[in-house]
């Protein structure tokens, strides 16, 4: 029965990439008609797979699943997309490290998992403020375009921002119901496997830096990835004891999640309300601004935490 905990392990992958794709796709920018929804969750729910196995075989702890946080983020610029390497240093820290890790997998995954565990309002409060922060930097995410004097903002459709949101909120919701029941511990990925993921993601990377003509600065790829593996090393040798679930706890009753509803609630507000009182406010100047040093403090903390005896 072997083909039951691989179908286990697929479905843990495509509901951490669920999560993952929402945030870092559909709750970002517009996802055009020719972007394939189903091959986009696939791609993202691959790159997860590799995650959960670094996970699981490293033995990845509280202190240091942002380490492995960034390394997705890594994967998710650099292995189907040349953008980590395509304007160093800048593309390196956003949106691999400001984004996916801070925002997509810390925030949109760990973050909520975690406020929905406890208090009520603690739980509000934090979805809240999700969608709000959503709505107002898709505002600019929706609306801005660059022109020869300077940004301008052509204002597209609430109900556009909407479907969209919703189509993200179903991928969000459906992701967190499987990784709430899946993914309370790591799954038991083989070494056959880990190695034929690694193997392929080693090959669409190649054929993504080919395609690109980004030879020059590819190498950043390969080396942010290991870099990230060998701290992660490191500190398995370190604490080869250290319990190997950061976020280890009971199931979240059912209705807590019908909180998560003021996500994309507080994001179409925020969106309607600018585009209704036409806010012309460059969000990404002050998202990267905030969540890139963040993002790097918060890197180098669990850098040293894991390094140090």
């Amino acid at each position: 029965m072997a083909l039951l905990p691989f179908l286990r392990r697929a479905t843990s992958a495509l509901s951490l990439g669920a999560i993952v794709v929402a945030v870092s796709e559909f709750w970002f920018y517009p996802v055009e008609e020719e972007v394939g929804h189903l091959g986009i969750l696939l791609a993202y729910g691959g790159l997860a797979w590799i995650f959960l196995a670094v996970w699981s075989r490293l033995r990845v702890r509280a202190e240091s699943i942002i380490v492995a946080a960034a390394l997705l983020g890594f994967l998710i610029e650099g292995v189907p997309v040349p953008v980590l390497y395509s304007a160093p240093p800048f593309t390196i820290l956003w949106t691999s490290l400001a984004w996916h890790m801070l925002i997509s997998v810390l925030l949109g995954w760990l973050a909520v998992r975690r406020a929905l565990a406890g208090s009520r309002v603690m739980a509000a409060s934090v979805c809240a403020a999700f969608g709000l922060g959503l709505g107002i930097w898709n505002a600019y995410t929706w609306s801005a375009i660059e022109a020869p004097l300077g940004i301008v903002f052509a204002w597209r459709p609430t109900s556009d921002f909407a479907a969209q949101v919703v189509v993200g909120y179903a991928l969000f919701l459906g992701g967190h119901l499987g990784a709430d029941r899946l993914l309370r511990t790591p799954p038991d990925i083989p070494t056959a496997e880990a190695w034929t993921l690694a193997a392929l993601g080693t090959l669409v990377a190649l054929a993504t830096a080919v395609g690109s003509g980004l030879w020059a600065t590819a190498w950043i790829l390969p080396i942010a990835v290991l870099a990230c593996l060998w701290v992660l090393r490191r500190d398995l040798a370190l604490r080869p004891r250290a319990a190997p679930d950061p976020i280890a706890s009971a199931p979240i009753p059912l209705g807590r999640w019908t909180i998560t509803l003021l996500t994309p609630a507080g994001a179409i507000a925020a969106y309607a309300t600018m585009s209704h009182l036409r806010l012309e406010l460059e969000a990404n100047v002050a998202l990267i601004l905030t969540a890139g040093p963040l993002s790097l403090w918060l890197l180098g903390r669990a850098i040293w935490a894991c390094l140090r005896r």
